[in-house]
């Protein structure tokens, strides 16, 4: 063999190794990763992230509007804004240990934080047809007639911490 015939060799070799790391690595590395987190997976987050979870649960409960939606955006050392509706537009949280909570409950992870009512939502992970994450309520008998209000969320099971439970939105 000569000098030619041993690089045409390795090259497809390599062309070889490149097809099949395509076809059959990246999408099982892809499949891994884009599962949806399970329960468990929620309960040992809930346990990871209780303190700062609780310092935006708070703060959310005494705001007097009912609906507010956060959601991660970049740069992450802007302000942050909270949007509580059309009427009253976008409002600054103000409040440093609140800002820094969510900003690290985002860096985390976590991508949006909402209130509509009294029910808290810490979003976690979502495709296009489906969002997981941890919800905050703190009447158990009352949870299923709210829930039923929200159509987005499909299934709640309580998690080990009293009001705090896994959600399913579709």
């Amino acid at each position: 063999m000569d000098d030619i015939d041993v690089k045409k060799t390795k090259i497809e070799t390599l062309v070889l190794f490149i097809i099949f790391v395509s076809i059959f690595l990246i999408p099982t590395i892809f499949i891994i990763f884009a599962r949806a987190p399970s329960f468990d997976r929620f309960e040992s987050y809930l346990r990871r992230n209780f303190s700062l979870l609780t310092i935006v649960k708070e703060y959310l409960l005494n705001q007097e509007f009912e609906n507010i939606h956060i959601t991660k955006s970049y740069p992450m050392n802007l302000q942050l804004n909270m949007f509580s509706g059309l009427d009253t537009g976008s409002i600054v949280i103000g409040d440093e240990a609140v800002e820094r909570a969510i900003r690290r409950l985002f860096r985390r992870g976590y991508n949006v934080i909402t209130k509509e009512e009294e029910i808290i939502t810490f979003q976690r992970w979502s495709n296009l047809r489906q969002g997981r994450g941890l919800l905050y309520f703190n009447d158990e008998e009352e949870l299923e007639n709210r829930i039923q209000a929200f159509e987005r969320i499909s299934e709640v099971t309580p998690l080990s911490k009293t009001g705090w439970y896994f959600y399913i939105s579709e």
